[in-house]
This record gives structure tokens, C-alpha cells and sequence, in this order.
């Protein structure tokens, strides 16, 4: 396992198995229960990041539709600043990073320079195969808001009352964020963004999440519920459940391999899930 994986990577889940007061683990632990639950973790961004690769996909083919339709297919001009959000204090940002990665990524991507070399220009569709997902969240962001609306309602799947567009981009982030934290392999159980949330939804009122003094949800916010959340309004009700069983396997295998040592409700919390979240996928 050592030679294999970086020990303080694994150690870095003892917190499920840690008595903090004590300053050591409980007596039933060893070192194969840590590894399970650095496996499983490994397993949840593997799903996560399958469903995630998707909504990017479908992202891309919204901007793009509504980007060739008003602006044309080459980037001299649907990439002029006139056609953007000029309140955006991020316009000239954003424009830049475009560019940048066009320049970068764009020389070693074969459809890019074939259609530079043959045709002269780039349509975003074939632009954004070489725009990484937090640019292409940006370029979203410093649209005019009339194309943001456009854009957004042809992506999702289940309707968000009261300024939908600016729930759906609080979301959108999120996705940016956890999907690099999958690519580059990073912690994903007790994750809590420090300063993405997303609003209030009914599906926070079907589970049984964490509350504040007021009543309103403080879990399923930042973390990996409000992901489970996210993804809902984005794919369809068939491929969302295949999503929640997979997330549900993934959680169920790991935890009949460490049952000896720790409930099904301290898993749950440890990974930042109330234990109803399957009741997500009935609504």
C-alpha cells in the first residue's frame, strides 16, 4: 500500500477513527480501516467526476449554441468586447484568459489548428474543447444577462424560482471547484467550500440536514450534499438516480469493510451527508 500511496495522504482520514481528547485511535481501528475509507474517497470523486464531465459537456454545447446563433462562428468577433456584459468588472480578465488558453491549449488540440489552418477561424464549439472548466464558468459569467438567461434555461432540467440564472451560476462554480479537486485527487470526504454556496432549495427541505438557530439549512450549502443538490437540476430524473446508486454503493462497500468500528450515521456525517440523502432521487 506504501509503495503505492503517500502515507500521509491515507492518515489524512484518521479523523473518522481519531479520539481528539484522547489523542488516539479507538482500540478496534487499524491501519486497513484508514485505507478503506482513503479507497472509498478515491471511488466517490471517480463517480462524482463521470457526472460532473457531463454537465461540463452540456455546459459547452449551451454557450455554444447561443454564442454561433448572435455572434457567429469566429472568435475575432464573437469575442469582442462589445458583445459581452460591459458592467462585468472581470471583462477584460476573463477575455484574456480566453485568449491565453486559445494560444496555450489551442496549438496542441488537432481540431482547433485544423480549423484555424483550413478555414481561418474558430467556432466556440470547437474553441471550448481547449477552455478548462473555470474559464469556460467565467466566460458564462461576463455574458450579457440576456445570453446568461438563454443559456441557462436550456440547461436546466428542473425549473428554479426567483432569479434562477444567478442559483444556477452559484452552482456552476461549485461544479468548477469540485471538479478540479477530483482531477488533481484532492480530499473530498468532510469537504466544505469556503466561500461558494448556493441558495436555499426544496430538495433542503426533504432531508434531514444540518439547521441553524433560525431553521435554515447550513449543510448541503458548501459541501458535497449541496453537489448532490446541484447535479439534480442539471441531468434527468434517469441518469440523477443512477448517480445517487452509484454514490450509494460506493458508500455501502466501504462501510460493510469498517462497520466494526464506527456506526452508519458517523460515516455518513464524516463524508457530509445526512443519513436520507438517498430520499434526493424520489423528488
Amino acid at each position: 500500500m506504501l509503495n503505492e500511496n503517500n502515507y500521509y495522504c491515507i492518515t489524512a482520514y484518521k479523523n473518522l477513527f481519531y479520539k481528539k481528547d484522547e489523542r488516539k485511535y479507538r482500540d478496534d481501528v487499524d491501519f486497513e480501516d484508514l485505507y478503506e475509507v482513503y479507497s472509498f474517497d478515491k471511488a466517490l470523486k471517480t463517480t462524482i467526476l463521470k457526472h460532473l464531465l457531463f454537465v461540463e459537456q452540456k455546459i459547452k454545447t449551451a454557450l455554444s449554441n447561443q454564442i454561433s446563433t448572435k455572434y457567429g462562428v469566429d472568435e475575432k468577433k464573437y469575442l469582442k468586447s462589445v458583445n459581452f456584459d460591459k458592467t462585468s468588472p472581470f471583462l477584460d480578465q476573463n477575455l484574456n484568459k480566453i485568449r491565453k488558453q486559445t494560444r496555450t491549449f489551442g496549438g496542441k488540440n488537432t481540431a482547433v489548428r485544423h480549423y484555424k489552418e483550413k478555414h481561418g477561424f474558430i467556432p466556440f464549439w470547437v474553441l471550448s474543447k481547449c477552455l478548462t472548466m473555470g474559464v469556460i464558468r467565467d466566460f458564462l459569467y461576463i455574458l450579457k444577462p440576456s445570453d446568461q438567461s438563454v443559456i441557462i434555461d436550456s440547461l436546466l432540467e428542473r425549473t428554479i424560482d426567483n432569479k434562477p440564472v444567478k442559483k444556477a451560476k452559484s452552482m456552476i462554480a461549485l461544479f468548477s471547484d469540485i471538479r478540479n479537486m477530483c482531477t488533481h485527487d484532492e480530499m473530498l470526504c468532510s469537504y466544505v467550500h469556503e466561500r461558494i454556496t448556493i441558495p436555499p432549495l426544496p430538495e433542503h427541505n426533504c432531508v434531514k440536514c444540518k439547521r441553524n438557530k433560525n431553521g435554515e439549512p447550513i449543510q448541503g450549502r458548501s459541501d458535497i450534499l449541496a453537489l448532490i443538490i446541484s447535479i439534480k437540476y442539471f441531468v434527468n430524473r434517469t441518469m440523477y438516480n443512477e448517480f445517487i446508486q452509484n454514490i450509494s454503493s460506493c458508500i455501502n462497500k466501504c462501510y460493510n469493510r469498517i462497520k466494526h468500528c464506527v456506526t452508519k450515521e458517523e460515516f455518513l456525517n464524516y463524508i457530509g451527508l445526512p443519513e436520507d440523502y438517498e430520499s434526493l432521487k424520489k423528488i
